[in-house]
C-alpha cells in the first residue's frame, strides 16, 4: 500500500537544500582548506604564492596562497574572521559574497606583485578577511541609510572608521596590529588590506545598484521569492 501526503492548501513543502548550497557552506570549505594546508607543510609550501613559481607557471596560486598560513596564530585569527564575517556576507548575497572572495584575492595578488617587488612569498586570509569586512560593513550602511536608521548607521560607520584607523597604522609602522608574531623575517602586507577593502566596497555597491534605490539588503530575498 502507498501512502501519500497531501499537504493543506497555501502551505509549502520546503526540501531541506544540501550543506554546499546553505549559507556560509563557501567559508566554511576555504577555512577547511586553510587548516589542511597548515596541518600539511608540503600542501601549505604548493599553495603559497611564491613570484619564482608563478613565473613556472604555477598560476593556481593567486587563488591558494592565502589559504596558506605560516603558523597557529596567524591561521586562527584569519580563520575567525572569515567564518565570522564570510557567513554574514553569503546571507546577503551568495553570488556577491562569491564574486568578493574570488575577487579580491586576484585584486590583493596582483597589487602585491605588481607594487611590492622585495616581497618573494605571500601567504594569508588577513587582505580577503579585509574584503568581507568592506563588502558587509558598506552594504549595511547603505541598507540603513536607505531605511532611515540613523543610530545603526552611526555604529557601522564608527566600525568602517576603526578598520581605516588599523589600515593606516599599519601602512605607518609596518606592523600588524592584531597578530604580532608571524615568524623570523615575516613582515605584515597592510597594502593587501588596502586592496581587499577596495574591492569589497567596489562589490557592496554594485550590488546595492543591481538591487535598486527600493530595496534594502534585508528585503532583498523577498523580492527575489515574489518574483519566482
Amino acid at each position: 500500500m502507498t501512502c501519500m501526503h497531501m499537504p493543506f492548501a497555501g502551505s509549502e513543502c520546503r526540501v531541506p537544500r544540501p550543506f554546499w548550497m546553505r549559507p556560509g557552506s563557501i567559508c566554511v570549505g576555504l577555512a577547511v582548506l586553510a587548516v589542511a594546508a597548515l596541518l600539511f607543510p608540503s600542501l601549505g609550501d604548493a599553495f603559497a604564492m611564491r613570484r619564482v613559481a608563478l613565473a613556472h607557471g604555477a598560476w593556481w596560486q593567486v587563488f591558494t596562497g592565502h589559504l596558506a598560513h605560516f603558523n597557529v596564530t596567524h591561521l586562527a585569527w584569519d580563520v575567525a574572521a572569515l567564518l565570522i564575517l564570510g557567513i554574514i556576507a553569503e546571507c546577503r548575497g551568495r553570488c556577491a559574497a562569491a564574486i568578493t572572495l574570488a575577487g579580491s584575492a586576484m585584486v590583493i595578488s596582483a597589487a602585491i606583485l605588481g607594487f611590492t617587488p622585495n616581497i618573494s612569498e605571500y601567504r594569508g586570509l588577513s587582505g580577503i578577511d579585509s574584503s568581507l569586512f568592506a563588502f558587509v560593513a558598506v552594504g549595511m550602511l547603505m541598507d540603513a541609510l536607505r531605511d532611515r536608521r540613523w543610530a545603526v548607521a552611526i555604529f557601522i560607520t564608527l566600525f568602517l572608521t576603526a578598520f581605516l584607523g588599523k589600515t593606516c597604522f599599519e601602512l605607518a609602522t609596518g606592523h600588524a596590529l592584531f597578530v604580532q608574531d608571524m615568524g623570523p623575517d615575516v613582515l605584515p602586507v597592510a597594502l593587501a588590506h588596502v586592496a581587499g577593502g577596495v574591492w569589497g566596497i567596489v562589490v557592496a555597491v554594485a550590488q546595492a545598484w543591481r538591487v535598486g534605490p527600493g530595496f534594502s539588503g534585508k528585503n532583498v530575498r523577498r523580492h527575489v521569492l515574489e518574483r519566482e
